[in-house]
């Protein structure tokens, strides 16, 4: 591991970005999607493991972890998009540039994860806290999951931060706040742990 670091990776990974290129599709043939493909798939291969793995390694607890597996999963299934990859990568940089690791403590922290020693409810609450944030992904914007992380990483009070968010997701408009809400209750799994 002495010849990783964390800027060999983040350079191997814009190599691998530069070398990934748009299939088209075959003549006469129509898709609902972009194809890409990867110059060296070993390479990327290797370079994913090598990543997870350096990262595990230095940052151990760190509560991002599961997020930039999550996107390597979701380049890989959504073929090879670039912008997925361009999401990897900035993970990567995040953990250069701010090296602290984020480590999730107490439910003042984030009041959707309880700490408990009772593995399957915990895994349960991980697998609900991971819904609750696909669903925010998928009904607001980029700018607007800015605002609301700006919010959360600032250094006001707990009940400070939970009007704040409660007045920004107002501002989006009240269609967005019942969309959010109607996802969470409606979700099967979240709906099974409410009753």
């Amino acid at each position: 591991m002495s010849d990783i670091t964390i800027d060999s990776l983040i350079e191997q990974g814009e190599n691998i970005l530069s070398g990934i290129s748009y299939i088209p599709a075959g003549r006469g043939y129509i898709r609902g999607y972009a194809d890409y493909g990867i110059k060296d798939a070993g390479e990327y291969t290797e370079w994913k493991h090598k990543t997870i793995r350096f990262l595990s390694l230095k940052y151990p607890q760190d509560s991002y972890l599961p997020e930039l597996t999550k996107q390597f999963e979701e380049f890989e299934r959504h073929h090879c998009t670039p912008s997925i990859f361009n999401q990897i990568l900035g993970l990567i940089k995040a953990y250069k540039d701010i090296p602290e690791p984020v480590v999730l403590k107490s439910e003042s922290q984030t009041p959707f994860v309880e700490v408990n020693n009772n593995l399957s409810q915990s895994q349960s609450q991980t697998q609900s806290l991971q819904i609750v944030i696909d669903i925010l992904k998928d009904e607001l914007t980029g700018k607007q999951l800015k605002d609301i992380k700006e919010i959360l990483e600032s250094k006001a009070e707990v009940e400070a931060k939970k009007k704040s968010i409660f007045d920004k997701i107002k501002s989006f408009g009240s269609d967005i706040a019942a969309s959010i809400v109607a996802n969470i209750v409606t979700n099967p799994n979240i709906l099974g742990s409410l009753f």
